[in-house]
C-alpha cells in the first residue's frame, strides 16, 4: 500500500515484491474498497481457505454410520472399511 501511495505502478510494484505485475493487480482488485489492507486480505484468504476445505469422510454421519456399523457388528478389520470408503 505504501508503494501505491507513492504513486508507484503496478508492474514497479511487483518488480520491488518479487511478484508477477498480473498477482498485484488481481490483489488490489480482490481486496481494496478504499485502500488494501494486507492484514484484511490474510483474514479474507483464511476465511475463504476454512470453507473451501472438504470434509472428512467419518465427520459425515452416513459415513460414520457405516463404519461403526461394520466395525461394530459386523467385525471388519480397518482395511476392509477404508477400501469400502474409497468406493
Amino acid at each position: 500500500m505504501i508503494l501505491l501511495a507513492q504513486g508507484k505502478k503496478q508492474a514497479e510494484i511487483a518488480k520491488a515484491l518479487g511478484r508477477s505485475s498480473s498477482t498485484i493487480s488481481r490483489e488490489l482488485k480482490r481486496h481494496a474498497l478504499e485502500s488494501y489492507s494486507a492484514t484484511n486480505a490474510q483474514n479474507s484468504y483464511l476465511k475463504h481457505r476454512q470453507n473451501s476445505k472438504a470434509q472428512r469422510k467419518l465427520e459425515q454421519p452416513e459415513y460414520f454410520n457405516l463404519v461403526q456399523e461394520k466395525f461394530l457388528t459386523q467385525n471388519w478389520s480397518p482395511e476392509q472399511i477404508s477400501a469400502r470408503l474409497k468406493l
